[in-house]
């Protein structure tokens, strides 16, 4: 299993797998520029209110500021592979679960990325 910093780091397709949610992490490093937790709130509602903003990054922009709203869950929408899409509530902590988990099955630590080949918006 990797040994992570105190920092969180994410790429618009490429992700770092992290151990814990924001309130470990003192920053998170977008695309390789460090932002305090307030500073990536400024900058994600600044990106969802640009017109030049492209619509995926507006979906990652989004779940961005839902991880950081402070309630210990998210909203988010299955794809409908098998029927009707539909908002489920996912709790940030089984996400961070499965994130570890799957960090630890493609043996990930932070020199490592990985292709995210579904959308940004499921």
């Amino acid at each position: 299993m990797a040994s992570f910093s105190n920092e969180l780091e994410i790429g618009y397709i490429e992700m770092a797998v992290v151990k814990h949610s924001w309130t470990i992490y003192n920053t998170l490093k977008l695309n390789g520029i460090k932002y305090s937790h307030s500073e990536l709130t400024l900058l994600a509602e600044q990106k969802m209110q640009d017109s030049k903003t492209a619509e995926w990054e507006k979906f990652i922009f989004s779940f961005v500021l839902e991880w950081l709203n402070g309630d210990s869950f998210v909203l988010v929408k299955t794809s409908g592979s098998t029927g009707k899409p539909k908002t489920i509530q996912i709790e940030k902590d089984k996400m961070v679960a499965s994130a570890m988990a799957t960090n630890s099955f493609f043996n990930l630590d932070e020199l490592k990325t990985a292709l995210l080949c579904l959308s940004v918006e499921f």
